[in-house]
């Protein structure tokens, strides 16, 4: 046997080979995620398509452990795992070429997973293998010591990853040198890996029994341990490891989906609660057993039944206490569903089984929320449905669990309590569907998210309609005049864009105006044109352009040409300029950025030379900045320099005399009549002129940490 120092030492190794592996997991999701997020719109389900395609791979991975951790071969292990891991050398570094960016508006889902698949599939399916086939090993070389600890290790590291992305490496760092240290990284964790397979290769403390041996590895000169003489786990047990995890994974991206898009649209609330659900993998997997069904499951009970009133409409609580909630319910649903499994953890000769299941069930609840949720409901329903679903669950398993106080219906007074509160839950949660229902003239929902065409009648005005996208309100029509026909919300009467058109010198001379907008919302830019004027809306999202010309009057009613083109307009944008089929704007409108979901792309130094190119010598660039969480201004301020145009921040206050809304809009132009103009004069403040210090995105370098109001002004990028 070896002595203790080498016992430490091999110890360490796999310790700290299974934590780097993870570390460099989570650093990978985001990592890839930022270059391909401002493709597909800044939408969150690019994120939702990622995670789904990482619980796939990690599933492929896992299945590949187990394969791998059962060839009676112990140096094939080791030499085929090594030798994969070395191909995987030739994928890097991980970035995406420029080759994958998206054509049109379709429903992309198909082509993020390709291009995830071509661009690291390779290195981060090998490092999925990691923490099952190295805990396999460990179990294997080291009887006596429980290898799931270190699967607490590994959930550790991938916490660590996901927290310092955002908040270290993103701000510091720009992609491209992301990349690089992320895959000079993976060769460090190659090296250390390698060593760990040399162990397997060369047999070192390890001998090979022969195959009529149940128990194929021991310890050389040590008999087996009774766990090892365990009978193989039941197939319902593997079902129940599967369901477990689903619920968790389904409950992870259900809250995800519901917060940031109904509740609070935060930055990084994604990380809030990713962390969440790694915590309690930590804190069940650590070797303590820190779970406990008495507070647990009577804290999800309750919390579930509070959300379920406020999502019905029955409360009113402030957002704080919103994300509480959320977040607390998401820890205990998580944390139940993880301690059960940890709970009936099998011993270690089946320990490959057991996490093949685990990462099944999480590849389960990514595809119930990615692709079966968007399929089955209209709006983001998939929360109320895990809600009900996962007490159901708990509740089967206190009823036939033997070691439950509760086993079949024992302790009668407490059923009277549960059951009657997942009776009220389940009422309130339908209460909620109808109550998202309520208003609706039309729910839409693809990839991009849930739409929803409200309409009522207003005592004073009449018929209203509004287009909402989660919280983010795109516009209000009113259908009988005077208001029928006016720019309303953040385009009325004294708002940057409408000083921008009315403004405009062709305008003054009466001559037709060429308008380019990117954003087609409910198309209320189209009232701010006039006869014989042109205006090409550029719209990622499919649906936003079917609802706008079904429910909305703005684009039926003007009298110019219009014509709206499908896509990320950037792209569509820079393909016109190749092709020179388009005429130059006189105004070209950015309105893309009042949500938390940044489209970063449209406000780098590469695209203001596109929006430069596209644009007339005297023309304007208006870029709409209203925000409650981020101040861009010291970025247009950086577009403004890039292209040595001035920048004027309109501010406009509401009138809600003349239907128009508070709206903060930069105008970007070097037409002096137009920065001569009174109006701009008297209420705009000249960006170029002002103490602040200017704010440069690259294509390579940019970060929304940089611009969170609450962080300040933030200097220029390294």
């Amino acid at each position: 046997m070896p002595d203790t120092r080498t016992n430490t030492q091999s110890i360490t190794l796999y310790g700290l080979t299974i934590f780097l592996s993870a570390f460099l997991l989570f650093q990978l999701q985001p990592l890839i995620g930022k270059h391909i997020l401002p493709w597909f719109g800044g939408t969150p389900a690019v994120w939702t398509t990622c995670l789904l395609f990482f619980q796939l791979l990690l599933l492929g991975g896992y299945a590949y452990a187990h394969w791998l951790a059962n060839l009676k071969s112990l140096p094939a292990q080791g030499m085929v795992h090594l030798g994969l891991l070395l191909l995987t050398l030739l994928l890097l570094p991980v970035i995406p070429a420029n080759s994958w960016k998206p054509e049109g508006g379709d429903n992309p889902i198909l082509l993020i997973l390709g291009l995830l698949t071509v661009t690291v599939g390779g290195p981060y399916f090998m490092l999925t293998t990691t923490g099952p086939l190295l805990q396999a090993w460990f179990a294997i070389g080291h009887k006596g010591k429980s290898p799931y600890p270190l699967y607490a290790l590994s959930n550790a590291g991938s916490l660590l990853g996901l927290i310092t992305y955002p908040f270290l490496f993103e701000p510091l760092l720009a992609r491209y040198t992301q990349a690089i240290v992320w895959s000079l990284s993976y060769g460090l964790f190659i090296f250390l890996c390698g060593f760990c397979a040399r162990q397997i290769w060369k047999g070192r403390h390890f001998t090979l029994l022969a195959p009529a041996d149940d128990d194929r590895y021991k310890p050389a000169g040590e008999s087996c341990t009774s766990i090892d003489e365990e009978r193989p786990p039941s197939a319902g047990s593997a079902v129940l490891w599967l369901v477990l995890s689903a619920c968790g994974s389904t409950f992870l991206l259900s809250t995800t989906n519901q917060v940031t898009q109904n509740v609070a649209v935060i930055p990084f609330l994604w990380v809030l609660f990713l962390s969440v659900y790694l915590l309690t993998f930590i804190l069940v997997f650590q070797g303590s057993d820190l779970y406990r069904r008495w507070w647990s499951i009577p804290l999800l009970l309750i919390l579930s039944v509070i959300i379920s009133k406020d999502l019905a409409g029955e409360l009113s609580l402030p957002l704080a206490w919103q994300i509480v909630l959320y977040t607390g319910a998401l820890f205990a649903g998580c944390l139940i569903c993880h301690g059960e499994l940890a709970k009936r953890k099998p011993s270690p000769k089946y320990l490959t089984l057991f996490f093949l299941m685990i990462a099944g069930g999480g590849a389960l609840g990514g595809l119930c929320v990615a692709v079966g949720a968007p399929f089955l409901f209209p709006a983001y329903w998939e929360y109320h449905f895990i809600l009900m679903s996962m007490t159901l669950v708990i509740v089967c398993i206190l009823f036939f669990d033997q070691r439950s106080p509760l086993f079949k219906g024992r302790r009668i007074y407490l059923w009277g309590i549960i059951l009657p509160a997942n009776i009220f839950m389940a009422t309130s949660l339908v209460k909620a569907v109808e109550k998202d229902l309520e208003d609706a003239a039309a729910l839409s929902r693809n990839f991009y998210g849930v739409l929803k065409v409200a309409e009522f009648v207003d005592d004073n005005i009449g018929r209203v309609r509004q287009m909402h996208h989660g919280k983010v309100l795109h516009g209000t029509a009113y259908e009988d005049p005077p208001w029928r026909g006016t720019p309303t919300s953040y385009y009325g009467k004294g708002t940057g864009v409408w000083l921008a058109v009315n403004s405009h010198p062709g305008r003054m001379r009466k001559k037709p105006l060429n308008i380019g907008v990117i954003g087609l919302g409910t198309g209320t830019i189209a009232a701010l044109a006039n006869k014989g004027d042109k205006v090409r809306f550029y719209e990622i999202n499919n649906d936003v352009i079917t609802l706008s010309r079904k429910w909305f009057w703005y684009q039926r009613d003007s009298a110019a040409s219009i014509k709206t083109i499908a896509g990320d307009a950037r792209i569509i944008l820079e393909n016109e300029l190749v092709g020179g089929e388009e005429e130059k704007f006189h105004i070209l409108v950015a309105d893309a950025f009042s949500g938390d979901f940044i489209p970063i792309h449209l406000l780098t130094r590469e695209s203001a030379e596109l929006y430069r190119n596209r644009l007339r010598d005297d023309g304007i660039l208006a870029i709409h900045i209203s925000n409650s969480n981020f101040d861009l201004a010291p970025v247009t301020r950086a577009i403004a320099e890039a292209i040595g145009w001035e920048a004027v921040l309109i501010d406009s206050q509401d009138r809600i005399e003349e239907a128009t809304w508070a709206a903060t809009w930069v105008l970007i132009t070097a037409n002096q009549s137009i920065l001569n103009n009174e109006k701009i004069k008297k209420t705009g403040k000249f960006l170029l002129r002002e103490d602040m210090q200017s704010l440069r995105w690259t294509d390579d370098y940019a970060s929304l940490f940089h611009v969170l109001k609450f962080r300040g002004t933030s200097g220029s990028s390294p």
